[in-house]
């Protein structure tokens, strides 16, 4: 049933604007008013609640979360096949881990997968994001949320924070978007919070066996330090959003550099969420005209 749910909402998201229109009449010019009227000129966010094609109704913020309103589902061609990959991975039993969990979608999907014998650990160092995934998560008590980032220092690190709808590129990494120019024209914030290294988390919860979801904005390269030894030791899957501009070195090339070293290769998603061989990612990317994509990373 998940999976025909998952194919509704893909189709629905893949629809173009006169088939979204035809399915939501009234939900879509609101929402499109909302996120290209009211919005730019009252940087007033709004928050509402949303049914997920899994079941699982969960509070997101407008205009960040208007796919997930309309379509059930993130509608980024990369987020589908990623939501079909978990889908087809994620077994009763196992463990998650959220690195970069935000308000908690693919914590709730995981947590849909494994049930109650199976456990998501959720790390986000936005308090302001937390507030929203404890929200969202409570009542799962096989959900355990750490209100922090995941780094390979243990203390406390600058975190750089923005308003919605840009709140999903808060990262630990100054200046990460320097040069973009809707990072021009907003104010960032700058708060101080704890960090965690995952092989103490790993170690601590007796975890031997997972799969990682890392969205770090540019933090990956700590996040992947801070687990070395995991990484090496137990058996893990890492699946990382890779960002990629033609003719640039990416800032997720040392992150690649370290899985690598670990003995982690890198794999696409395809169409259906099944896991193919990428050996040279600059070249695929390319041949795919994609400027980002999540990739999986399996030893």
């Amino acid at each position: 049933m998940m999976w025909e749910n998952l194919l509704k909402a893909e189709r629905k998201a893949r629809s173009s604007k006169l088939r979204r229109l035809l399915y939501q009449p009234v939900l879509y010019p609101a929402l499109m008013i909302f996120d290209y009227a009211i919005y730019p000129n009252t940087h007033r966010s709004k928050s509402i609640f949303a049914n997920t094609f899994f079941g699982i109704r969960m509070k997101t913020v407008l205009p960040s979360g208007t796919d997930i309103r309309l379509h059930s589902i993130k509608s980024h061609d990369s987020e589908l096949r990623f939501a079909k990959f978990l889908v087809r991975q994620l077994k009763q039993g196992d463990v998650f881990v959220d690195v970069g969990a935000h308000y908690g979608y693919y914590s709730l999907l995981a947590v849909a997968l494994i049930g109650q014998r199976g456990h998501v650990y959720a790390v986000e160092a936005s308090a302001a994001s937390t507030a929203i995934l404890k929200e969202n998560t409570a009542g799962y008590s096989n959900i355990t949320i750490i209100q922090a980032a995941a780094s390979d220092t243990r203390g406390h690190i600058t975190f750089y924070e923005y308003p919605v709808p840009y709140a999903e590129c808060n990262t630990t990494v100054k200046d990460a978007y320097a040069g973009q120019k809707w990072a021009e024209k907003i104010k960032q914030i700058e708060n101080h919070v704890p960090t965690v290294l995952i092989d103490d988390l790993l170690e601590k919860e007796g975890i031997t066996k997972a799969i990682f979801k890392i969205d770090a904005e540019g933090g990956e390269t700590a996040v992947l330090k801070g687990m070395i030894n995991s990484l090496k030791t137990r058996d893990l899957c890492v699946v990382m959003e890779y960002h990629h501009t033609p003719g640039k070195l990416s800032i997720h090339e040392e992150a690649v550099g370290v899985l690598k070293e670990c003995g982690y290769s890198a794999h696409g998603i395809d169409i259906d969420g099944n896991a193919f061989p990428v050996p040279d990612i600059t070249r695929y990317l390319d041949e795919k005209k994609l400027e980002s994509d999540n990739l999986v990373f399996q030893r």
